[in-house]
């Protein structure tokens, strides 16, 4: 794995925040709006088939409550797949039951590509991996805190999994991702915040 190399962005409202770019803007937009097509649930991939399964840990949360969303990206096909990505590798936004997204904050995504992993997902394999990563860079964490909603009402929350297929191998036999990522998305599910 190649070394972690961090810049501070100065000017122009961006500000470095572990991984996440976050740029001051008035509108907040969905990953929706920002990468389309959340109805990509499965995948297939020469002869894999892939799902981002979700669930939380209770149906109800209480005002102010750490809402805690595990994610697998699950292979159901026949066949092995590797895949490549740029941490986090699942990412998740919870909108109230006007379609608003109330988390997270931004949405901006920026990724540091001396910082990647490579996985092989054999048939009936789990990935597990908690949404916005909760690993370590060489003793730098990139951890999301835990969403926290403020306002009682029925949410959604959708995951996405940001990934390619396209590996690469060095001359010293080391894989790494490479090329534009695919999107998968998990089905939604409902959460209620109760006051």
């Amino acid at each position: 794995m190649k070394t972690l190399h961090l810049s501070i962005l100065v000017g122009l409202g961006i500000v470095v925040t572990g991984l996440v770019l976050v740029f001051s803007q008035p509108h907040n937009p969905t990953f929706e709006e920002r990468l389309g097509n959340p109805t990509q649930t499965w995948l297939s991939h020469n002869g894999t088939i892939l799902i981002l399964n979700q669930t939380s840990d209770k149906p109800e949360y209480k005002v102010g409550e750490n809402i805690t969303i595990s994610t697998e990206l699950i292979n159901v096909g026949n066949k092995s797949v590797n895949v490549g990505y740029w941490p986090p590798l699942v990412v998740l936004e919870i909108k109230d039951q006007k379609g608003a997204l109330v988390w997270p904050e931004n949405t901006n995504l920026g990724i540091i590509e001396e910082n990647y992993s490579v996985e092989t997902i054999r048939p009936g394999e789990h990935l597990n991996e908690k949404p916005w990563g909760n690993g370590n860079f060489t003793n730098m964490s990139y951890e999301m805190p835990l969403p926290q909603l403020h306002v009682p009402g029925k949410y959604t929350v959708v995951s996405m999994a940001l990934f390619t297929f396209n590996i690469t191998t060095d001359s010293r036999g080391h894989r790494e991702p490479t090329g534009l990522t695919t999107q998968l998305w998990s089905k939604p599910i409902q959460i209620t915040v109760l006051p």
